[in-house]
């Protein structure tokens, strides 16, 4: 049966409803919110106008939330895209790999199983890790301490590395290292 009531306009039929200007369409299992929004198939999701389509099995928390994958979770508007076991905390952070945790924004891209302890970390691989910003990475199983020092010490590693490097393949023994 269809009711109407009045300017906000809600219509009431086999799982439809109709709410005013701001418009909620929800037939099997579509819902439409806002102004200017495109109608979607079945099993999809649209939030707000100029947004893009959900993918089936979604959850939608508020306005302009970006397309979220299944058995997703978002904390909030403006939130990035979001994959299959990928938790993302803030804006402007990167795409994560599966089973990924992030706990701010600006954060580096993560492989799987990697673990950030703050903002504005480097790229993490297997078993790395870096504690500071601006920090080179030195390998596996290696932790960089400190930011500017650990920074100058891997540079100076590495021209240490060049010259013995370059001294070997002239057949010279490398000077000493100042």
């Amino acid at each position: 049966m269809w009711r109407f009531w009045g300017p906000n306009v809600a219509i009431w039929g086999p799982n439809v409803a109709i709410l005013g200007p701001n418009v909620a369409v929800l037939g099997p299992n579509v819902a439409i919110l806002g102004l200017n929004t495109v109608i979607l198939g079945l099993n999809t999701v649209i939030l707000g106008p100029n947004t893009a389509v959900l993918v089936p099995n979604v959850a939608v928390l508020g306005p302009n939330t970006a397309v979220l994958g299944p058995i997703a979770a978002v904390l909030g508007p403006n939130m990035a895209v979001l994959g299959l076991n990928v938790a993302i905390l803030g804006p402007n952070v990167a795409v994560l790999g599966p089973n990924a945790a992030v706990w701010g924004p600006n954060v580096a891209i993560l492989g799987p199983n990697a673990e950030v302890l703050g903002p504005n970390m480097a790229i993490l691989g297997p078993n790395v890790v870096v504690l500071g910003p601006n920090v080179a990475v030195l390998g596996p199983n290696a932790a960089v301490v400190g930011a500017e020092r650990g920074g100058f010490g891997a540079e100076r590693g590495n021209f240490l590395a060049e010259h013995v490097n370059f001294g070997a393949k002239l057949g010279r023994a490398p000077s000493p290292a100042p």
